[in-house]
């Protein structure tokens, strides 16, 4: 199993969400700061991948993984970052 590493900011993460819906590598890398390798890469979309087709989720392109599919099978909780991010823009707006 691969260790899935930190996002690198709740915008970063809840701007891929809301904008793809299907991530490639570039995706990938933004999504984990950019320090991350190829071989890390493809670990983190071939388990996303496998949730995709336990699920029966289609495969539009083998390279890449479904956005929501793959935020799950990371553990990345939409709700959370989403409350979080606009909190993130309320205290924006106050500074």
């Amino acid at each position: 199993m691969v260790r899935v590493p930190q996002i690198a900011d709740v915008k970063t993460a809840y701007d891929i969400y809301m904008r793809y819906m299907q991530l490639g590598n570039k995706e990938i890398k933004a999504l984990f700061g950019g320090h991350i390798g190829y071989a890390k890469i493809s670990g983190l979309k071939q388990m996303a991948m496998d949730e995709m087709l336990k699920r029966g989720t289609p495969v539009w392109n083998v390279t890449l993984v479904d956005t929501s599919v793959a935020y799950e099978a990371w553990g990345i909780d939409v709700k959370t970052l989403s409350a979080r991010y606009k909190k993130l823009k309320e205290l924006e707006a106050i500074e």
